[in-house]
């Protein structure tokens, strides 16, 4: 066997079970998290990455590859989805997060359009662009997955946060190398082997670690945000550790200081902070550690915003107070607890003050 049929051999070998692996991590993801944002994308994401590895040997659109080089095309802002759906608990795509797949598929048929119509040129620089987007994806990806992790208190998820960023990392590399070795990757062998070797590795760790990890996919368990239990911190039965925490946070008002970290909770508290995570997480009942603040700082809000001396308040500046960075975010929490908009709930809460 000459050099070329053995690295086709090979390479073939890798595509063939990668794609299998991919399948099979789609149908998982479907058919028990179909519910869930993050295993919708993910259903996606498995059956883009199987595109992917076909897409070279694809060098005619018939009516059956066409809906096969659109996952491969879009499958970088899929990816970015469904990380972002994995990661934040409560994530909704909104209208700008399906328009960056479009983009992309639609930067790659006017690609085409300029290429076939002999306007290389014009394509050369759709297909950068085209690029200048996934690598966006990715950056912004990798950069939401590792800031995040200090607020996220399922132990499995926040380790996995980080071996993801790498290996997403070495994966995006390979695969940009392999296309900007040459004009074509498609037509070298060793490269097209390369390329089938990396999405192999991560389709192999991904189908015997990700759908294993206990908790990680579980949300059975959380919380709605600021349901922390009354009597926690006096109840003789409850867990001691756990109750100081919580009377410290209460007492102290820990949650109104912007930027609180878990690591201030447990110091005051005086017990390691992966004790801290573990008792807000497995007790308290929370996945991320602004959920247990933000329940706290929303219901100081609504007292705020519902007395008639504070009426003239901006809600900018209660937000503010009680601890939240930002207007966005405050506004977000608040709907999502209390059902109203902050503005809305001040009319409602000041005009029942008034007609009572």
């Amino acid at each position: 066997m000459t050099d070329p049929d053995l690295w086709g051999a090979v390479d073939f070998a890798l595509r063939a079970s990668a794609v299998t692996l991919s399948f099979l991590i789609a149908y998982q993801l479907a058919r028990h998290y179909w519910r869930q944002w993050f295993g919708r994308f993910g259903f996606l994401v498995g059956v883009g990455a199987a595109s992917y590895l076909v897409c070279p040997f694809l060098h005619e659109i018939t009516w059956w590859a066409a809906p096969v080089r659109m996952m491969c095309v879009i499958n970088p802002a899929l990816l970015w989805l469904f990380g972002r759906a994995l990661f934040a608990d409560g994530f909704v795509p909104r209208p700008l997060d399906w328009a960056i797949p479009g983009l992309l598929f639609s930067l790659w048929m006017l690609r085409l359009f300029l290429d076939g119509f002999g306007f290389p040129a014009g394509a050369g620089y759709l297909l950068v662009g085209h690029g200048l987007v996934q690598l966006g994806c990715a950056v912004h990806l990798f950069w939401r997955v590792w800031a995040d992790a200090e607020d996220d208190l399922v132990g499995s998820r926040r380790q996995f946060r980080h071996v993801f960023v790498v290996l997403g990392g070495c994966l995006l590399l390979v695969i940009a190398l392999v296309e900007l070795a040459i004009a074509d990757p498609d037509e070298d062998p060793v490269l097209l082997m390369v390329q089938a070797l990396a999405v192999w590795m991560v389709t192999v760790w991904a189908s015997l670690t990700l759908l294993r990890m206990d908790g990680f996919f579980d949300r059975s368990t959380r919380i709605e945000t600021g349901h922390v239990p009354q009597d926690v911190s006096s109840n003789s039965t409850v867990d001691p550790d756990a109750a100081r925490i919580v009377h410290i946070v209460e007492s102290q008002k820990l949650y109104l200081q912007t930027g609180c970290t878990v690591g201030r909770v447990a110091d005051e508290a005086g017990l390691p902070e992966y004790r801290a995570r573990e008792i807000i997480n497995r007790q308290l009942g929370f996945r991320n550690f602004s959920d247990f603040l933000n329940g706290y700082r929303i219901d100081e809000a609504a007292n705020r915003l519902s007395d008639p001396q504070l009426r003239r308040m901006p809600i900018l500046t209660i937000a503010l107070d009680v601890g939240f960075g930002s207007i966005g975010p405050f506004n977000r929490a608040f709907k999502s607890r209390m059902g109203l908009t902050p503005s809305e709930y001040r009319r409602s809460a000041l005009g029942s003050a008034l007609g009572a």
